[in-house]
């Protein structure tokens, strides 16, 4: 299996993107699929989907989140609260980069068969099981998706 990037960077880019989307929801008052329609349209989801350090372990997710926003819309810089307990959004961008980094899919495409809504969907399900439970099923939903354009 050949991987996005250098698995020393991975932790890093799981928890820059947990806390990239769990900023623009809970901080900044973004919609998680409106935030992530930004993210995949922005420089820095290939950025980060191609393991550039600068963007994985040289920006924060509260910087990152402010960096794709402030692209669209000039905004102020909001004071950075971090919560105990780890949210749902964070769950779903931790374990989106876990599978990007995984199957060196991109973003972009990943979002085609696996919409960010239904990823944060399966929160209740997913976030306490192995990783690779996530990996299964996102496989899954990516070969029925691939059939159907296959045929």
């Amino acid at each position: 299996m050949i991987c996005a990037y250098d698995e020393n960077l991975l932790y890093k880019a799981q928890t820059t993107l947990a806390h990239m989307l769990d900023c623009a929801v809970n901080l900044y008052g973004y919609k998680l699929s409106e935030y992530y329609d930004l993210f995949l349209h922005s420089q820095y989801a290939s950025r980060f989907e191609n393991g550039e350090s600068s963007v994985i372990a040289g920006m924060s997710g509260h910087e990152l989140a402010y960096c794709v926003i402030n692209d669209h819309k000039e905004i102020p810089l909001k004071d950075n609260r971090y919560a105990v307990d780890r949210t749902p959004e964070y769950w779903t961008g931790w374990s989106l980069a876990y599978y990007q980094w995984y199957s060196s899919r991109s973003f972009r495409y990943i979002n085609e068969f696996a919409p960010i809504e239904d990823v944060f969907s399966i929160y209740s399900k997913y976030h306490e099981m192995d990783i690779l439970h996530f990996v299964e099923y996102l496989n899954e939903k990516e070969a029925c998706y691939s059939q159907k354009f296959s045929l």
